[in-house]
């Protein structure tokens, strides 16, 4: 605290310098004319209007006074480096004769020096001495820094009593931040018994004296409604004053209102505005939000490459959410000369290091198409679930469909499948809902297979029937003979595909056949974008042809379109793509031969 209040202290403006040499203005002395010291004051401040100090140097160092004036301006020319090579030794010996004089300010400014030299115990409690005769001289800047010495415990024994009675002096003379920290000591109950209408009184009157924390402090108030009405336009009105000061938080605070109309016009361009203020003062979570809005052509025209260049100073300085969005850009190229996968994995690898969840995920997309790093099955499941169990939906989806079909050294297990989907499911993922349905139609249909299946009698074994039983006996061989029948149908080709399903991710799509059979196919290329799958005596529902058409619609993938021909036993697929197919990297693979896995990725 001490180092601030001593840079506060000696960047003066004129105007404050002003007001305090008049509150402290001490007893004309006997040796000296008073307008001896007016002409080194005047000199001093002409020289802050126009950073020309040369008439305040002859005037006003080594032209002692007895009433410690001038040497106290002599001082501060000194610690600024006004007019004269910045100099803290001179200074010191300077605020000391001030001192020595009891000048008030001069006294302020020898404490200050003083106190910070917290490690020298000499030194510091000769600073709270002069800092306590500033004080008792009616000094207001020593009075607040004091009572916030005995409010906080700092190098003092902490006593609330006198950092009130410190701050009330001071907040008497109309010091803002004295009125502000005692404003909080009434709202809050902090050494005081609590009273919100007097702490409310102090902060109004401090934010009206411009200081920046009270009217920020009010903002807030009015905004949430604590104790008080909400009111959005006072809130509005009191963050915008602090945030025209450079506060920072109010700067956000004010750019969230107008950007989500919180009670308040919605406005991009005001959002924009400071939320760009204070990405500027080095807000994270403001860089990657004037990014967003750059991406999105919020409050000015859709800037791909302001829209990086906001992220990367987010993601460069740490901060999680833009190195994911980073990660993304790269993969699409937005913002830049073309898409570079491997520097989106990296940087989705920053963020997954820090538990991003869905920087987790789709590094588990690149393993698995092996898009920016080498394929790895392993590191994919293992990318899924992680963001997985911190309920990521698109992982969750992932993971089921990792499960459902096999991948990499995965087995299958319709019951993780399910159990994944839904989890996905369950919070309104569209994917996993489809994935879910599809997968229950798939285990219905085979449990009915399963459920016509017989066993017949092994070779060379008579069965012996009664007599007793032969009606009975000739039905179950009516019913053998019909469920023969219909399993003959099946292996010719009737209907022996029970799913054909589709799902996506961007600019990649799965593709997956089940049959109730062993799958043989050929895949034979068109054209740049289009290929034609035939199946091997196999056949499907009208019913199931629709569902993948209805899905197809809604994708947003790779495919374009699948259509299905049936030609004599076999099924045709013409399969359009939405991109060349020269730059489409292809995986096939088949599971215990009745289930076909075409994925694409580009």
């Amino acid at each position: 605290m001490k180092r601030s209040l001593i840079s506060l202290f000696f960047i003066f403006s004129c105007n404050v310098f002003a007001a305090e040499t008049q509150l402290n203005e001490p007893a004309t002395s006997t040796t000296q004319k008073p307008a001896d010291v007016d002409v080194c004051l005047s000199a001093y401040l002409d020289g802050l209007k126009s950073s020309d100090f040369t008439q305040a140097v002859q005037r006003c160092i080594n032209v002692p006074d007895s009433q410690g004036k001038n040497e106290y301006l002599a001082g501060l020319m000194y610690s600024n480096g006004q007019g004269v090579e910045r100099n803290f030794n001179a200074a010191l010996e300077y605020f000391s004769r001030s001192a020595e004089h009891n000048y008030a300010d001069g006294q302020y400014s020898l404490s200050l020096m003083l106190l910070d030299n917290k490690d020298n115990e000499t030194l510091y409690k000769q600073g709270l001495s002069w800092l306590e005769k500033a004080a008792n001289q009616n000094h207001m800047l020593a009075q607040y820094y004091l009572g916030a010495l005995y409010f906080e415990g700092d190098g003092v024994e902490r006593d609330y009593n006198k950092a009130k009675a410190l701050l009330e002096k001071s907040a008497q003379q109309n010091y803002a931040p004295a009125q502000y920290h005692l404003a909080l000591m009434y709202v809050n109950g902090v050494g005081v018994t609590t009273d919100f209408n007097k702490g409310l009184a102090l902060l109004k009157q401090a934010a009206e004296n411009n200081d920046s924390n009270a009217q920020n402090t009010l903002g807030f108030i009015y905004a949430e409604g604590k104790q008080v009405e909400p009111d959005y336009e006072l809130a509005r009105k009191w963050y915008e004053k602090a945030a025209e000061q450079g506060l920072t938080y109010a700067q956000n605070q004010l750019a969230n209102m107008y950007y989500k109309g919180d009670k308040i016009e919605k406005n991009y361009q005001q959002a924009l505005k400071w939320y760009t203020k204070s990405a500027e003062q080095g807000d994270l979570i403001s860089m990657a939000t004037v990014g967003y809005m750059y991406a999105n052509g919020q409050g000015a025209n859709q800037n791909y490459p302001a829209a990086y260049s906001w992220y990367e100073k987010a993601a460069n300085n740490g901060y999680v959410p833009a190195q994911t969005v980073l990660g993304l850009m790269y993969q699409q190229g937005l913002g830049l000369d073309a898409p570079d996968y491997q520097k989106s994995s990296e940087w989705y690898q920053k963020a997954s290091d820090k538990g991003d969840a869905a920087a987790q995920n789709s590094l588990g997309v690149f393993y698995a198409s092996g898009k920016g790093v080498e394929q790895d099955a392993f590191k994919a499941i293992s990318f899924y679930e992680k963001a997985a169990v911190q309920g990521y939906t698109p992982a969750q989806n992932n993971l089921g469909l990792a499960y459902q079909t096999g991948f990499g050294s995965l087995k299958a297990d319709q019951d993780k499948a399910l159990y994944w989907f839904e989890k996905a499911a369950k919070q309104g993922y569209s994917k996993a809902q489809d994935n879910l349905t599809s997968l229950k139609d798939q285990i219905a249909a085979q449990k009915t297979v399963e459920s016509k299946k017989v066993s017949t009698p092994p070779k060379g074994q008579v069965a012996i029937v009664s007599s007793k039983d032969k009606v009975k006996t000739n039905n179950t061989n009516k019913a053998v003979n019909n469920n023969a029948s219909q399993l003959s149908q099946v292996n010719s080709g009737e209907m022996a595909i029970v799913d054909l399903r589709i799902g996506d991710n961007k600019n990649s799509s799965r593709f997956v056949i089940e049959s109730l059979k062993p799958i043989t196919y050929t895949l034979t290329p068109d054209t740049d974008n289009s290929f034609t799958l035939i199946l091997d005596k196999m056949t499907a529902s009208q019913e199931v042809l629709t569902r993948l058409n209805n899905r197809i619609k809604r994708m947003s993938g790779s495919i374009l379109s699948i259509k299905a021909e049936q030609e004599h036993d076999n099924l045709k697929l013409v399969i359009k793509l939405k991109k060349n197919i020269s730059n489409l990297k292809k995986i096939q693979y088949k599971d215990n031969n009745n289930l076909l896995v075409l994925d694409f990725m580009f």
